[in-house]
């Protein structure tokens, strides 16, 4: 019989972030890094994900759709505190993630 599933099993399915991902993203904290923290722009991210591709506005759009910029888990797993922050409508800042060391 099935039953319905409980707020604890529930997990979103997503794809696994690509590798370009998590590299552009380690190679800006490290040369960002300041202190214990490092500031990263969401649109650096996506700039150094972007550069290498044959039609980077398309591979762009295909971040966004797949939701491969939600990387916040993945490093808080291995340790880090991350922070991300984008603006609201009435806001014109950008968006980033700040990285900081326990």
């Amino acid at each position: 019989m099935i039953k319905p599933i409980s707020p604890e099993e529930a997990k979103p399915i997503r794809p696994d972030i690509p590798p370009c991902i998590i590299e552009v993203t380690n190679k800006l904290i490290c040369q960002k890094l300041s202190g214990k923290s490092a500031k990263i722009l969401q649109d650096e991210i996506l700039k150094e994900a972007c550069a290498g591709m044959d039609n980077p506005a398309a591979f762009r759009e295909q971040i966004f759709a797949n939701k491969w910029l939600d990387i916040e888990e993945t490093y808080r797993k291995v340790g880090w505190k991350v922070t991300y922050d984008k603006p609201a409508y009435c806001e014109t800042y950008e968006a980033y993630f700040i990285f900081e060391k326990p």
